[in-house]
C-alpha cells in the first residue's frame, strides 16, 4: 500500500464560463470547497454574444506594465473556502485567454500573471516575482474585432506553488496588462472558461487510523502465517 497518493481523487473546485451577461458565478459543484463570484477588480465586462469576460483598452483602461496592473489592481480573481474540516491541495488552474485588434498601424500584445495566496492577500499589492506563472498572446494589426484565443490554452499546474495544505480560504487573482499605451476600443483582452481543479488531504488523524489499520492486517498476516 502507498501513503504517497491518500489524497482524494481531483474535483472541480470553481469554474467560470460567463453564462450570461452580469454573471460572475461558478457553476462547479463540489463537496470540497465553494467558490466564490469572481471580483472584478479590472473593470470590464461579460459579451452579450459570445458569453465571455473582456476589458477594451479605451481609455487606457488597461495598464501597460506588470508593475502598473499590480499598482492599479487590474485583476479578476475569486477566493475557493474549503469545507468544514478539509484540507485542499490545489491542483490546475486553466482558463481560455484571448485578444482582439482591429487598428490599422498597431501590433498588439496582451500579457497575464496568477497570483494566489491561502488565507487572502493582505492589504497592498503582491510582488511581480510572487506571480505563479505568467504568459502572453501576440495578436498582430488588422486581426479584425473578433476574438481569436491562445491555442493551447494556459494550464497551469500548482503544486509547487505552496498551496498543497490549504485550510483557510484561498484567494487567485489573474492580473493583466498589455504592450501599449494607446488607446483604442479595439484592443481587447478577453477570458473564458476558468477552471480550478483541486483535490482534499486527509488530516493527520486519518493518517493515524490508515497507520493503525496497516499495522494491524500484518499481525493478522503474521498470526495466520504462524498457523
Amino acid at each position: 500500500m502507498s501513503f504517497a497518493t491518500v489524497g482524494s481523487a481531483q474535483e472541480v473546485v470553481a469554474l467560470y464560463t460567463f453564462p450570461a451577461a452580469g454573471n460572475y458565478s461558478s457553476s462547479a459543484s463540489s463537496s470540497l470547497a465553494a467558490a466564490s463570484v469572481i471580483e472584478n477588480a479590472a473593470g470590464g465586462s461579460i459579451t452579450s454574444t459570445g458569453l465571455h469576460y473582456f476589458r477594451t483598452n479605451e481609455g487606457n483602461a488597461i495598464p501597460d506594465s506588470f508593475g502598473a496592473a499590480l499598482t492599479n489592481n487590474n485583476y479578476i480573481g475569486f477566493t475557493i473556502t474549503p469545507a468544514e474540516s478539509t484540507i485542499l491541495s490545489f491542483e490546475t488552474l486553466s482558463f481560455s485567454f484571448g485578444s482582439s485588434n482591429a487598428t490599422s498601424g498597431l501590433d498588439y500584445t496582451v500579457y497575464w500573471a496568477v497570483f494566489a495566496q491561502v488565507g487572502g492577500f493582505s492589504a497592498g499589492t503582491p510582488d511581480e516575482s510572487a506571480a505563479i506563472q505568467t504568459g502572453s498572446f501576440y495578436i498582430p494589426r488588422q486581426s479584425g474585432n473578433g476574438a481569436a484565443w491562445v491555442d493551447p490554452s494556459p494550464s497551469i499546474a500548482l503544486g509547487s506553488a505552496g498551496l498543497a495544505n490549504a485550510a483557510l480560504p484561498t484567494e487567485f487573482r489573474i492580473y493583466f496588462w498589455d504592450s501599449t499605451a494607446t488607446s483604442h476600443s479595439s484592443l481587447t483582452a478577453r477570458f473564458d472558461n476558468i477552471q480550478l481543479t483541486a483535490s482534499a488531504i486527509p488530516e493527520p488523524s486519518t493518517y493515524a487510523a490508515m497507520f493503525g489499520l496497516v499495522a494491524l492486517g500484518l499481525v493478522c498476516r503474521r498470526r495466520r502465517s504462524k498457523r
